[in-house]
């Protein structure tokens, strides 16, 4: 895994415990700010051979300065700010020790008992249990035998960030929703990372961490099935969908063989149907569903100021070019759906090619990439002319979540918006709207319901019929758009309008390649003298 950095002898202690007889080993890691701890990763470890060799404890002594903002924020004894979606815990023990309890652990090694196996839900969820169903598995418990730091951009993850101490409510909340029965078995185990010698004093802090794991069990409903895991079942469905799309655009002269469809796989298939049929897909969806306002918000202003029912061509930018490959379609009016990364790849040539093609952008960013705002924006700029315009799209979280700390995110990211080349020529926010969200939380529960068996889909039609009444009143009466939020409300998304009002005669440049990169290309030269060379403009 390419943003792992392993100690020494880790993957040697995992084959000795193969060699025991044990069926799979299961290891657990934590995360480090990448901006911050690759400046000092080359300068401490590299050797300026083509491999470093790093012991567990110099690894640790280097990882625990540049802790990533979730591993803290899944640390119960760090009570500044928490996790709304933990699967794994950890306990500050000293200066020199981490606790750690994982519901989520990663199989590092398997040796299947059994030929005769389904995969009916993702690997770290099913692949132990059907293929070794004995439950004959080892947890590496010690950061001297095993120990790997995950490298991860400082944003990760930061929607589920929430300010305050770890509440173990919420968390016994977020657990019942996805944890199966090893799962929580994996918790019963404490993995300890230390620098030095472990001392006493640590036995107390993971008896105290046993204790808090024992509390949330007690209060946890029946585990859900690792066969036909509900995030497994819904992720399938919108394969399915996706790969018939495809099909469809594609026209293909062949299509291939169809996997064998069972009765299980058909109520699924007919349940996500209607669900598509009732709420629409995203980006068109219908009324009683909580992203409709700030679709509807954003299409206005797109009608507006983009397509202004004229033929061209619009560039959107996201990181989900799939999902908005279809929006500003029209009769004379084509999209072209881009993931925005690309765009930080653009030299002089690239621009050329490009410049003159495009009449008016919609950029679509998450509440956690509106930091990278100005980055795109300044590289979006000279593919459109003077007066062309670019339309933002912020949005509040993903699916059903709302990031509570929304407005002070895009408070902080204001002057990402400021640009001497583009004016800003008008702004909408859309009020949260409490009911309407949580109408919408108590169908998706109705609907895990729901795939389990068809006889709950009687069962669940009226409380569906009044949560969807609930949804769509609360849309109506609760959800204001206008320039300011009301009363400083949540909002759940902004829509800002920029245009081109000048062209800077440079051109912004490429992204520099990262020092990681760099010594990938190191290593690279020195195992294989005669590979082709990576091209310069790669990032």
């Amino acid at each position: 895994i390419s943003d792992y950095v392993m100690a020494d002898g880790s993957l040697a202690n995992v084959l000795t415990r193969m060699q025991a007889g044990f069926g799979g080993v299961f290891a657990g890691n934590f995360q480090v700010v990448e901006e911050d701890a690759r400046s000092t990763l080359f300068g401490t470890f590299d050797s300026g051979g083509p491999e470093m060799v790093i012991a567990s404890r110099d690894l640790m002594k280097w990882a625990i300065k540049y802790l990533h903002p979730m591993t803290l924020a899944n640390t119960v004894n760090f009570p500044i700010y928490y996790s709304a979606h933990s699967n794994r815990l950890f306990w500050r023990a000293d200066e020199t020790t981490l606790i750690g309890r994982f519901y989520l652990m990663h199989m590092i090694c398997i040796r299947p008992e059994v030929t005769d196996f389904g995969v009916s839900s993702s690997c770290d969820y099913s692949f132990i249990p059907e293929m070794c169903p004995s439950g004959n598995v080892h947890v590496m418990t010690d950061s001297d035998e095993y120990f790997v730091v995950e490298m991860q951009k400082r944003l990760h993850e930061n929607k589920f960030i929430r300010l305050g101490a770890t509440d173990p409510a919420s968390l016994t909340t977020s657990l019942a929703e996805w944890t199966t029965e090893r799962h929580r078995a994996n918790a019963h185990f404490a993995v300890v990372y230390h620098t030095d010698e472990i001392s006493p004093a640590v036995m107390n802090t993971i008896a105290e961490s046993g204790e808090y794991i024992e509390g949330i069990e007690a209060k946890l409903p029946a585990p859900q099935p690792y066969r036909d895991h509900p995030y497994w079942i819904g992720a399938i469905a919108a394969h399915r969908r996706e790969v018939w799309r495809r099909r469809q655009t594609s026209n293909p002269l062949y299509a291939p063989e169809k996997p064998p469809r069972t009765s299980k796989t058909l109520y699924h298939d007919l349940l996500f149907r209607v669900r598509d049929m009732f709420f629409g897909r995203r980006g068109h969806v219908k009324s009683w569903h909580p992203r409709w306002p700030d679709y509807r918000m954003i299409e206005s202003l797109a009608n507006r100021y983009l397509t202004k029912n004229r033929a061209g061509r619009s560039l959107v930018l996201s990181s989900t070019p799939d999902t908005f490959r279809n929006w500003l379609t029209g009769p004379d009016r084509t999209t072209e759906s881009v993931d925005f990364s690309k765009l930080l790849e653009f030299d002089a040539e690239s621009y050329e090619k490009f410049t003159g093609v495009f009449d008016g952008c919609l950029l679509v960013l998450n509440d956690t990439e509106v930091l990278h705002a100005h980055k795109v924006l300044e590289r979006i700029r000279p593919l459109l002319a003077i007066d062309d315009h670019v339309l933002v799209f912020v949005i509040n979280g993903r699916g059903l979540l709302l990031g509570q700390q929304f407005n002070q995110d895009i408070l902080r990211a204001a002057n990402e918006f400021f640009d001497p080349h583009m004016s800003i020529d008008d702004v909408q926010f859309v009020a949260a709207g409490w009911s309407t969200w949580t109408a919408l939380r108590g169908i998706r529960k109705l609907f895990e319901v729901v795939m389990r068996s068809p006889i709950n889909f009687v069962i669940a039609a009226l409380p569906f019929g009044v949560l969807l009444m609930f949804s769509l009143i609360g849309n109506y009466l609760g959800r204001r758009v206008g320039s300011r939020p009301p009363n400083n409300e949540l909002c759940s998304s902004m829509g800002l309008v920029m245009r081109v009002s000048a062209q800077s005669a440079v051109l912004p440049q490429p992204a520099k390649v990262s020092e990681l990169e760099l010594a990938g290309q190191r290593f690279t030269q020195n195992q294989f003298p005669l590979a082709r060379a990576p091209r310069k403009e790669s990032v």
